[in-house]
């Protein structure tokens, strides 16, 4: 006998994927990124918002660093990506983006996240994930970077045996979970590093004080 077909979704499951379909997305976050203001003065050459979804594209295409991703971004699938799904007819260089994306604040980024929480709030996904009558959220530490050599003013310090000193950045990240989910909802992160005024290093305990406050803002209803 003939496999059984599924039943044709009705039109309000396809309008809730297409809110939530890859493309819908991204369009929320590049119209929040919109709003970073620019620190940069004169010519301009490649605009904020496109470098900020160059980098996204970046992560979300898994390349292992700048220089690969640099290395791909003129081959005509990346670039049919960037411009179909992030928006970007042009990417910069490496270089162009580590120098213009190194003076902003993360916490400007936080908004899309919000944006992208409260879509998710609206056509209940966040609803499908609430357990014992809330969402649950679970905190990680994660490292981001470590050298001997390469250092910032952020950077947290470690005196090894040897004598040298190691410099590395980590965040407190957060995800919303549930046990009947596989998935998991990344939540903005904050940054553990050297603190202006303090001589001990940051830790994840001081990065959660900053980061809960935020937390509980983020769904205010």
């Amino acid at each position: 006998m003939p496999k059984k077909l599924p039943p044709i979704p009705d039109e309000k499951q396809l309008k809730l994927r297409k809110t939530l379909s890859t493309l819908g997305l991204l369009k929320i976050v590049r119209n929040e990124l919109k709003e970073i203001p620019d620190h940069r003065r004169g010519k301009i050459d490649y605009i904020l918002p496109n470098v900020l979804m160059s980098s996204l594209a970046m992560f979300a295409l898994k390349y292992p660093s700048l220089l690969q991703f640099d290395k791909a971004r003129h081959e005509k699938t990346v670039k049919a990506n960037l411009k179909n799904l992030y928006g970007v007819k042009k990417a910069p260089c490496d270089t162009q983006m580590r120098e213009i994306l190194d003076p902003i604040n993360p916490n400007e980024l936080r908004p899309a996240f919000t944006s992208l929480h409260r879509q998710l709030q609206r056509q209940k996904v966040l609803e499908s994930y609430q357990y014992l009558g809330g969402n649950l959220v679970s905190f990680d530490g994660t490292g981001q970077f470590s050298s001997n050599n390469l250092a910032c003013k952020d950077c947290c310090r470690k005196n090894l045996r040897n004598g040298k000193k190691q410099y590395y950045h980590q965040e407190r990240s957060a995800v919303i979970i549930s046990p009947h989910k596989s998935n998991v909802l990344p939540l903005f992160s904050e940054a553990i590093t050297h603190q202006d005024g303090e001589s001990k290093n940051d830790g994840e305990r001081n990065a959660s004080k900053r980061l809960l406050p935020a937390k509980v803002t983020l769904f205010p209803n």
